[in-house]
């Protein structure tokens, strides 16, 4: 079987997938080189200062793979318990700065 009858059998869906694929990977090696040359050429930074420029964006992705490995070992019962936990402390932090931040200013009773 030839490449050509493999790709005339492959289902549209797929075809448009692939497609898709190829042009995403395209568009982001142009946008890429570009912006890298944009960067240096407008702002003028090093490696070392655009380090930090994109250190907010890469951080919570590096941070998964931590959270993830320490994780591992947890069953799923324990890990859902921890997921509570840590949800129940982020809607109390949220309830806490609401009310201190908003309610707290004068002319909000």
């Amino acid at each position: 079987m030839t490449l050509n009858d493999r790709v005339s059998k492959m289902p549209r869906e797929l075809k448009l997938f692939a497609a898709a694929s190829l042009m995403m990977g395209i568009a982001y090696s142009i946008y890429d080189s570009i912006f890298n040359n944009f960067i240096n050429a407008r702002f003028e930074l090093t490696g070392f200062q655009r380090s930090f420029l994109e250190l907010p964006r890469e951080l919570p992705g590096f941070l998964v793979v931590f959270v993830s490995a320490l994780l591992w070992f947890l069953c799923s019962r324990r890990l859902g318990f921890f997921a509570l936990l840590l949800g129940a402390a982020g809607c109390a932090a949220g309830g806490w700065v609401f009310l201190h931040c908003y309610w707290g200013q004068p002319g909000h009773y």
